[in-house]
């Protein structure tokens, strides 16, 4: 319901900005290029579908002079994407300022950790010395 609520805003959005809605704006590449943004950054994520979609912009920008060509290069992304990552880049997981942070400490403590691995190193070896 909330998906619905929010693909009827884009619409409005849409509409607005184009100042008419017709059926041939609507054709079977954007629905390709939607089903890749959702894939790509995973079924499950909001934030990776997001990432995606801003991603796979730039690349149809970037494939603008190679119009007849992009259609087998997402297709080839697609096929890619189901092979080696079914869940897409981000699974079901979502980016957070909670994790962020996790990650920030989590490097922190890298310094730290190696610190402790190499002094239990050198004690066992004056061990065994």
């Amino acid at each position: 319901m909330i998906a619905a609520f929010f693909a009827g805003i884009s619409g409005a959005l849409l509409t607005h900005l184009m100042r008419v809605a017709q059926p041939m704006m609507f054709s079977f590449m954007v629905s390709v290029e939607i089903l890749l943004m959702v894939v790509l950054g995973g079924l499950g994520s909001i934030t990776g579908s997001i990432g995606a979609a801003i991603f796979l912009t730039f690349l149809s920008e970037w494939f603008r002079n190679f119009s007849e060509l992009r259609m087998v290069i997402y297709s080839f992304m697609l096929i890619c994407i189901m092979l080696f990552r079914p869940k897409g880049l981000l699974g079901s997981r979502e980016i957070s300022l909670q994790l962020l942070k996790e990650g920030i400490i989590s490097l922190k403590m890298v310094p730290s950790r190696i610190r402790k691995r190499f002094s239990k190193d050198e004690d066992r070896q004056k061990e065994v010395e």
